[in-house]
Formats: C-alpha cells, sequence, structure tokens
C-alpha cells in the first residue's frame, strides 16, 4: 500500500492547549490555534480536527512517518550550501587583475626613419612562406599604403622588431622592412589589418600571457596622436591605423614609452 502522505493546518479555537512541556514539543503549533489534519492517499483524502493532547500527539506520531526524511533532505541541502559539512569557510575569489600602470611619453623626441634600428636586437630576421597566411595576401598594389609602429619593451628595455617579417617567399601585404619598429600595410585599397594578422605573418604568439616568447605581465598601449590609451580587450583584435603605434609591454613598465618624431611624407 502506497505510504500515506500527511499534512496539516490550523483553525482558531476558542479554548487553546495548555500544559508544560506543550510548545517546547510541538513548537510548530500555536497554542491560540486548534490544529486539524488532513492524511491523504491516493484517491482519497481524510481530515481530522484534533480535540485533545492524546489526538494531537498520536498525529504527531502519523506526521513523523516522513519527518525524518525530510529532515534529513534539508540538512544536505544546508550543507550543500555551506560549502560541505568541513566547517571551513569558502576559499575567497581571486583578486582581479592589477589595472595597467599608467605610462606617458618621454619628454623628448626621438627621431624614427627607415633603415634604423630602434631597440635591442631579440630575435631573428624574417618571415613568411609565399602562401596566404591569416587572410594576409602577396602584395599585389600598393595603392592603398599606411605605416604604424609596433614597439615591445621587456622589463623597461625597448627590443627591436625584427626585419623582413612577410618578406619570405612573397612580399605580404603586412610586413616590415628594418629595424626602425615601422610596420608597412600595402594593398590595392583601404583594408583592415590586425595586430594578430601581423604575428601570423611573423609566426609568433600573441595573447595576455605569451608574446613572441615573451611571458610574465603583458599590457598593451595604443598611442594615437601622442596620446596613450591602456587596451584590455583581446590584443589580436587590435586594429592598425595610420600613424598609430602598438606598444607591448612585458614585465617591469619603463618610466615613459618613446616619442617618436615621424618623418614628413609618412
Amino acid at each position: 500500500m502506497p505510504e500515506p502522505v500527511v499534512a496539516h493546518s490550523f483553525a482558531k479555537r476558542s479554548q487553546p492547549f495548555s500544559g508544560p512541556g506543550i510548545a517546547r514539543a510541538y513548537g510548530s503549533l500555536r497554542l491560540c490555534d486548534a490544529p486539524a489534519a488532513a492524511i491523504r492517499t491516493p484517491g482519497r483524502t481524510r481530515f481530522f480536527h484534533l480535540k485533545n493532547i492524546q489526538e494531537l500527539r498520536m498525529f504527531s506520531i502519523v506526521r513523523s512517518i516522513r519527518l525524518p526524511r525530510i529532515l534529513a533532505f534539508c540538512s544536505l541541502l544546508l550543507l550543500a550550501a555551506c560549502g560541505g559539512g568541513g566547517g571551513g569557510s569558502a576559499p575567497p575569489n581571486p583578486d582581479p587583475p592589477a589595472p595597467s600602470p599608467t605610462l606617458g611619453l618621454a619628454s623628448t623626441y626621438t627621431d624614427i626613419g627607415e633603415g634604423m634600428t630602434l631597440g635591442q636586437e631579440h630575435w631573428g630576421s624574417g618571415s613568411g612562406t609565399g602562401q596566404p597566411i591569416d587572410g594576409i595576401q602577396c602584395v599585389n598594389s600598393e595603392a592603398y599604403h599606411i605605416h604604424s609602429i609596433v614597439s615591445i619593451y621587456l622589463n623597461g628595455t625597448r627590443l627591436a622588431l625584427p626585419a623582413e617579417i612577410g618578406l619570405k617567399g612573397c612580399t605580404y601585404e603586412i610586413h616590415t622592412h628594418d629595424e626602425s619598429g615601422f610596420v608597412h600595410m600595402e594593398t590595392e585599397a583601404a583594408k583592415k589589418f590586425t595586430l594578430g594578422q601581423f604575428f601570423s605573418v611573423w609566426g609568433q604568439a600573441l595573447g595576455t600571457s605569451e608574446v613572441a616568447g615573451l611571458t610574465g605581465i603583458i599590457r598593451f598601449y595604443l598611442i594615437d596622436n601622442e596620446t596613450v590609451t591602456p587596451y584590455t580587450g583581446n590584443p589580436a583584435d587590435i586594429e592598425f591605423a595610420s600613424r598609430r603605434e602598438i606598444a607591448i609591454v612585458v614585465g617591469t613598465p619603463p618610466d615613459a614609452l618613446v616619442r617618436h618624431r615621424w618623418p614628413a611624407g609618412m
């Protein structure tokens, strides 16, 4: 026979129950109320009005059939909410990443021009396969030709961007000629180029935990019209623009970023 489901409600009574221990034994019952009980089985529900303490005790015995199970279930829910029965508190949330330090430009200008080497040499020169890489094709026309700068700092020291990135196999639409830091974008019509595409042509990693083999705390900055703006998004999505500098700072930042004097005509 299916196990009965016990429910109860309360109805007002002019003479409330009284007596020692009732409030302790039946704390869920208000003394000014007379309880009424319902025992529900499949297809039938029977209601009883409890008139004395003996009936109350008998109903409590029936009601207790499922009470241990309910209490056990509630205990499990409480344990889960508290993170188990070990008594320890939940681990604290990890600290948010440190904000990018405010960096400005040096007070004096540094000339930049083709054929120059700006920074300490760190990587070998040249990259390319002659096949399309990450949407970058070999150059067919120079009708659209703009320049940007990519500067990389490691613990306060500027590293020279390698020469001839994107010049092996063919001349790619995005490439370098020397170690000045200039990045050339040449194509037949205006086109969006991203830092991620440039690093794909270079064949180097680009992310927030590694840049071209360099690891540590890495931050990115955009410099437009001598205004420095921290960039906190996906570095692969950074877009090149005419006369924009993309500064990548790994580890300890420099006191200031180089303030470049662009040559006329670029």
